[in-house]
């Protein structure tokens, strides 16, 4: 039986090199060719999932989130005359929700 004795410093540079030695830089090419023909992505295989969108009316309730969306989205900003006037035309406008979050709107 032998037996050989090993300063832990020569464990771990042994552990390291080993390590090292199993990295290996592979090209895109390369991989192509290992794992088979590169495919484009418009030719991929995707699962659709329908997107469910609420339209909602725009009231009186719900005017400060359309006034925070708009605020955070575009680089104007609207007087409160705008909003006053959004709510007394309802019919024009729709907010879009979706999880019980507004994502849009329409007016």
């Amino acid at each position: 039986l032998n037996m050989e004795t090993k300063d832990i410093s020569e464990v771990k540079a042994e552990e390291e090199d080993e390590s090292q030695d199993r990295i290996i830089e592979v090209t895109a090419e390369q991989s192509a060719k290992f794992y088979g023909q590169v495919v484009p992505r418009d030719q991929i295989p995707r699962k659709k999932k329908d997107l469910k969108i609420d339209f909602r009316e725009l009231t009186e309730h719900n005017v400060g989130q359309l006034r925070t969306l708009l605020d955070k989205t575009l680089p104007v900003t609207y007087q409160n005359d705008f909003y006053n006037r959004l709510t007394s035309f309802q019919r024009y406008s729709k907010l879009g929700y979706f999880k019980d979050i507004l994502i849009g709107a329409i007016t």
